[in-house]
């Protein structure tokens, strides 16, 4: 089974943990989600297996979550 992650949130603790699911290599794709897609354009070029999005469907072939956005926006 191929797994899938999202990672909710972008900047600061989000990005360390970004970085820690990209190396960790057990991911075959790693979404990274926010509402406003605008915010995310300097994470387009991170890693062929990252996809930015903001439609939240798309997490939903997702088998591991990390929710890493303020604690406000939980």
């Amino acid at each position: 089974m191929e797994l899938q992650a999202v990672i909710i949130g972008y900047k600061n603790h989000a990005r360390r943990i970004i970085d820690i699911v990209i190396s960790s290599k057990k991911y075959s794709k790693i979404y990274i989600y926010h509402p406003d897609i605008k915010k995310l354009s300097t994470l387009s070029s991170l890693n062929p297996l990252v996809e930015i999005t903001d439609k939240f469907s798309d997490l939903n072939k997702c088998s591991c979550f990390y929710i890493s956005s303020p604690s406000e926006t939980h």
